[in-house]
């Protein structure tokens, strides 16, 4: 399948593969065993200057190609699957732009029923059983939870921001009351070897409990002037998606390595040190070795230690990527490495003793390209993860394993907006409040796992 690519995002995969074939040949002589020359290696570093910079300039253009999709999408955020406007999209946009008093009983009828019956403000039948007008408090502070449309383009412009996260188990809600699924872990369990006129002996599975919260995160107020609001100068319910789709991505981002489990969601810093020391085949943190030396291929025949480099060697990362479970790193599964951009670029030009680079850089110009890889897994690069640390024993880097299986996200599909009309009023401008509820916990640690440096 094609991938549709721009032409800037062309030119600059095409320079990518130019600038890394150069490499190549250099590359290839340190693999014959051959000395390389200072205008080799001058070439060689300058070339791996260059794709640093160049996979910047990708990173924004992928990231823009992903908000312009969203706003593509939001484009038909009124549309129903036959092509028909959606009323209750409709009745929103009316509210967004015009408050409670833009609205008609019966678009007050269809907002109320696409929230599940529950509006933010409160809400009274006439005589006849029709929605009768929402009722606010002195201070007219209306609101609605907002119509499936709106959740769904909000969804679209958050993975923007989301990194690790849209790679966790999703769990999607229409309510946000604690939720509890069953947890076992039956690796101990193994067929038995029964004889002839033999018992056979009962084998327990055992089941544990974990919960699932909502967290409320609210994004804003956003003003707005009357002029600009009553002049239609933007698309109002476009600026509330972008603004709580930034507020709050840029918020689930941070959490995601950053929660503490405690009051708010679980990160995976915390989870990772929860589940604790590593060894194969169990997640958790795996301390390196003491002193393991560090090889790379721009600098062949020198070497450092792991703490002194702050990036780990060639070793380190072959010996995490057995610390996952075999189960999850299989080909086919979704087995990745999760880290931020420092520890890409150092583990760039990390090799073994004979040469031999981990990273595995995407040439492709179109097609179905696996991107690039570190030891033949992909990368997904999220700058809140935490570096690899120059700290003796301390946990950070790079997080390898499948986060479908290690963490589960809940995410309480009904998005709430309130409209705040008086508070704001001496600047002749209103303001609106939107917020998300969402939750994260760990699920089967077995795999993920992380570095630790090593004591000494």
């Amino acid at each position: 399948m094609a991938t549709g690519l721009t032409e800037r995002e062309r030119e600059i995969r095409e320079e990518r593969a130019s600038v890394r074939e150069g490499q190549l040949p250099i590359v290839e002589k340190l693999n014959r065993g051959e000395k390389l020359t200072v205008e080799e290696r001058e070439d060689y570093l300058a070339r791996d200057e260059r794709l640093n910079e160049l996979q910047k300039d990708l990173d924004v253009v992928l990231g823009e190609q992903a908000r312009a999709a969203a706003d593509r999408d939001l484009d038909t955020r009124g549309a129903r699957g036959d092509g028909a406007e959606d009323p209750a999209m409709d009745a929103f946009r009316r509210w967004a732009i015009g408050g409670d008093v833009a609205l008609t009983a019966e678009d007050r009828g269809r907002l109320v029923r696409h929230a599940n019956g529950v509006p933010l403000n409160e809400q009274r039948t006439g005589p006849a059983g029709d929605t009768a007008p929402l009722q606010t408090s002195p201070g007219s502070q209306g609101g609605f939870l907002v119509p499936p449309g709106f959740w769904h383009n909000l969804q679209i412009a958050m993975k923007a921001y989301g990194g690790a996260y849209p790679y966790m188990r999703q769990v999607d809600t229409d309510s946000g009351q604690s939720m509890v699924w069953p947890t076992t872990d039956p690796t101990s369990i193994v067929a038995q070897l029964l004889t002839e006129n033999s018992q056979v002996v009962p084998q327990d599975v055992t089941f544990g409990q974990g919960t699932l919260n909502a967290y409320t995160y609210v994004a804003g107020p956003f003003l707005a002037s009357i002029q600009i609001v009553n002049d239609s100068a933007f698309s109002v319910d476009g600026f509330l998606r972008d603004r709580i789709a930034e507020a709050n991505g840029r918020a689930q981002a941070a959490v995601t390595w950053g929660g503490t489990g405690s009051s708010q969601p679980l990160g995976l810093t915390a989870a990772l040190t929860a589940k604790g020391a590593a060894s194969v085949g169990t997640g958790g943190v795996y301390q390196v070795p003491a002193a393991r030396k560090v090889y790379d291929l721009a600098n062949q025949g020198t070497s450092s230690t792991e703490l002194v480099e702050g990036r780990p060697s060639f070793q380190s990362v072959l010996d995490l990527i057995t610390m996952v479970d075999p189960a999850y790193r299989t080909p086919g599964s979704d087995a990745r490495w999760y880290m931020n951009d420092l520890d890409l670029q150092h583990l760039r030009s990390v090799t073994d003793t004979f040469g031999h680079p981990l990273w595995q850089p995407s040439v492709t110009v179109g097609g179905n390209e696996p991107g690039d890889r570190i030891y033949n897994y992909p990368v997904t690069i999220d700058n809140n993860a935490p570096s690899f640390s120059t700290v003796a024993s301390t946990q950070g880097g790079p997080v390898f394993g499948s986060l479908s299986h290690a963490m589960v996200a809940r995410n309480v599909r009904q998005v709430g907006v309130m409209r705040l009309n008086e508070r704001y009023a001496d600047f002749l401008a209103v303001a609106w409040l939107g917020f998300y509820r969402f939750d994260i916990r760990s699920n089967d640690m077995r795999a993920i796992a992380t570095f630790k440096t090593n004591a000494t």
